[in-house]
């Protein structure tokens, strides 16, 4: 389970969304069928927006499948020390209305297969310790 946020201008709206669909990054042919229905039953992503705060709270099923989170746009809050994921590189910016910018947000956020064994679990972006695993904007991984 993980939990983001993010902040955007002041507003007044209210807005709460739940989820199974998830963008998917297949990069070792993992994702069978079978993979696919599990994510559909047991992931899932849930978004709250309160004003100019943008909340998610995560659940991804498989140890061998991380998370794809954007940026410098979300920011883990739990757990601490980035949670085990990769960042896509951001191609385009954010929507400017606060309610299309809050679903991008969430429904951003996907799931990448892959052999991690050559890539670190985790890695800070605040103090740069580690190499930090990045999905490009043409969807190739590079540190």
């Amino acid at each position: 389970m993980a939990v983001l946020a993010h902040t955007y201008q002041v507003a007044r709206s209210i807005h709460w969304v739940q989820a199974s669909s998830w963008p998917i990054n297949d990069f070792d042919g993992s994702a069978t069928a079978e993979t696919l229905r599990t994510i559909v039953k047991k992931a899932y992503k849930i978004g709250l927006q309160i004003g100019g705060l943008f909340l998610a709270v995560l659940y991804n099923p498989f140890s061998n499948v991380r998370i794809r989170l954007w940026l410098f746009r979300h920011i883990p809050l739990y757990p601490r020390g980035s949670y085990p994921c990769i960042w896509k590189q951001p191609d385009r910016a954010w929507p400017s209305n606060i309610t299309r910018r809050f679903y991008t947000f969430l429904f951003d956020i996907g799931l990448v297969f892959g052999d991690w064994s050559r890539y670190p679990e985790r890695a800070e972006l605040r103090t740069k310790k580690g190499p930090v695993t990045i999905v490009r904007s043409d969807d190739l991984i590079g540190d």
